[in-house]
């Protein structure tokens, strides 16, 4: 029995699915991180909130902190996808608030007490959001070329099956009975 030939495009087919497989594992990681370095973050401003006396800056704090917990819900897409859009929802809007309370804290409408104040909250929301982003697009991109892999391999395995039939065609002869021939017969 001889060897069968596998196309050379096939090899690469199984190099870009084992590519995207560990696409998709190391983007599983990354949202974990990111999970746990929201969690991390809402410890951080809780502490400050411990630390900070004034209302105003307990309000922007815990705003920081409920920011970071819904980014992390949001990138690790716990516990499921439609769950991580409310927590995307949620961060977006309480991102624009604290966002709001910073810009008014600089131009001096707003008084903070205390420690200089940054919007921690708002920072880690847009790096989980463009991280999401980036992610989304790899593994878009990695499913396009796979697809379009295959596509040519259909195309390339069709084109030799029908160029293989063709010569088998040539090799045997027709051997159809007509109608007319069948009639002839009864």
């Amino acid at each position: 029995m001889a060897p069968q030939t596998v196309h050379p495009s096939v090899g690469l087919r199984d190099r870009l699915v084992r590519r995207y497989r560990q696409t998709c594992v190391a983007s599983h990681n990354v949202r974990n991180i990111f999970l746990y370095l929201g969690f991390a973050c809402a410890v951080i401003q809780v502490i400050k909130i411990a630390k900070d006396l004034t209302p105003e800056g307990i309000v922007f704090e815990s705003l920081s902190a409920f920011i970071s917990v819904s980014s992390g819900l949001f990138i690790s897409q716990w516990p499921d996808v439609s769950q991580a859009v409310i927590a995307f929802k949620i961060g977006f809007g309480l991102s624009l608030l604290q966002a709001l309370i910073f810009a008014a804290y600089l131009s001096g409408d707003f008084r903070l007490e205390g420690n200089e104040k940054w919007p921690l909250g708002v920072f880690f929301f847009a790096i989980c959001w463009g991280l999401d982003r980036y992610i989304l697009y790899t593994l878009n991109k990695s499913l396009k070329v796979i697809a379009e892999l295959s596509t040519m391999l259909e195309k390339a395995n069709l084109t030799k099956s029908t160029r293989d039939s063709g010569k088998s065609m040539e090799s045997t002869p027709v051997t159809t009975t007509s109608s007319t021939e069948s009639k002839k017969d009864q």
